[in-house]
């Protein structure tokens, strides 16, 4: 395997590599962190900008069909009928109308990011149900990667090029932020030195693009929230 995935699907399969596919995460934290992977998807698509802590339909967006990805299809959608609601209620706005990122991430963390990107990657054959269970405890379906080389692969490139210090896609750049915004940067990028991480550090900041950045920022504050109110 080569080629990255979708930006969401590779954080679930780093979330999830570990010999029996249970997450490392919480819902919460794992649905943040899908969450605004979605988001991330829409903006590289050109679907989405984020400015200030508030996303932006692109102003073209309701000329052309909707994204033909059913996962960020949804979340575009909703986010086309919240502005429209909200420019229904101020009439006399003409300026862009913004919603709120961290809304977006709180509205989307609660299983339904996580939802969207399992559904998208049992579809695709790279995650399958699993029925799980014991004596003691009823049985329930859970969702885990295809096969380890699967899950450990979007981990492996990025550390694998920052250890050869390649340049990093954005997404890939997206995806490391993620990474550690959720709490998995022991997991996934233990094994890279400091000279590697002063290398993508410096990549994010020559390369990403700054909806991105603020976006990971984003991220790392909600977790961070989920953390203190425990």
């Amino acid at each position: 395997m080569t080629a990255p995935l979708a930006l969401a699907d590779d954080l679930w399969m780093v979330a999830h590599d570990r010999p029996n596919g249970a997450s490392f995460l919480g819902i919460k934290p794992l649905g943040i962190g899908l969450g605004a992977a979605l988001i991330a998807e829409l903006i590289m698509a050109n679907w989405l900008n984020l400015a200030d802590g508030a996303l932006y339909v692109h102003p073209q967006a309701s000329r052309y069909p909707p994204p033909a990805d059913p996962a960020t299809a949804d979340v575009f959608g909703r986010m086309q009928q919240e502005e429209a609601a909200q420019r229904g209620r101020r009439r006399d706005v003409t300026d862009p109308v913004g919603l709120s990122v961290e809304e977006w991430i709180q509205h989307l963390h609660n299983g339904h990011a996580q939802q969207l990107v399992e559904r998208r990657l049992t579809m695709s054959g790279l995650a399958v149900e699993e029925s799980r269970g014991g004596l003691f405890r009823s049985s329930r379906t859970v969702v885990v990667p295809q096969s380890s080389s699967v899950s450990g692969w979007p981990a492996a490139r990025v550390r694998d090029n920052l250890r050869e210090g390649q340049q990093l896609s954005e997404q890939d750049l997206t995806l490391a932020g993620l990474i550690v915004a959720t709490g998995l940067a022991k997991e996934a990028l233990g094994g890279i030195g400091g000279r590697q991480r002063e290398f993508l550090v410096h990549q994010t900041q020559a390369i990403m693009r700054l909806p991105l950045r603020e976006l990971v920022i984003c991220a790392e504050t909600a977790v961070g929230r989920l953390i203190m109110i425990r």
